[in-house]
């Protein structure tokens, strides 16, 4: 049983890599998870069940974190403006990104970026990786 488990497991990585890539090459753009689940050409249903027992979390959390990480790397890296680093990561409203980035970072995007340029008081810098709990440093 246990064997069977493993190989069921191993074939709904394969089955979701598809939409891993996409949103890895996509996450700036605005997409439907529709699009996602006809790409691994199973229904949307059956694709939100199978993203979530691969990955541990929705599709559409995964997304933001990626997205999120994208913007953390954006704030670290460079001088862009918090209002573009939003749009450049596909957030459709500055809120939006707001929220979704303050919930998984425990920062505000500005607080963030604060931090990382002057150096976290207890000398390390803050990290998404710490916050989302889907990777692992």
């Amino acid at each position: 049983m246990e064997k069977e488990t493993r190989r069921t497991a191993g074939s709904n990585i394969l089955r979701v890599a598809p939409a891993l890539d996409y949103i890895e090459d996509h996450y700036m753009n605005q997409f439907s998870m529709e699009t996602l689940a006809n790409l691994c050409h199973i229904s949307l249903t059956h694709f939100r069940r199978i993203f979530q027992e691969v990955m541990g979390i929705s599709p559409l959390h995964y997304l933001n974190s990626v997205r999120i990480t994208k913007a953390c790397e954006l704030l670290t890296n460079t001088n862009r403006t918090i209002l573009d680093i939003a749009e450049a990561t596909g957030f459709s409203s500055l809120s939006n990104f707001h929220r979704q980035f303050s919930q998984m970072v425990h920062l505000t995007p500005s607080e963030y970026r604060k931090q990382v340029l002057s150096g976290n008081p207890e000398g390390q810098n803050p990290s998404i990786i710490r916050y989302t709990g889907w990777m692992e440093p």
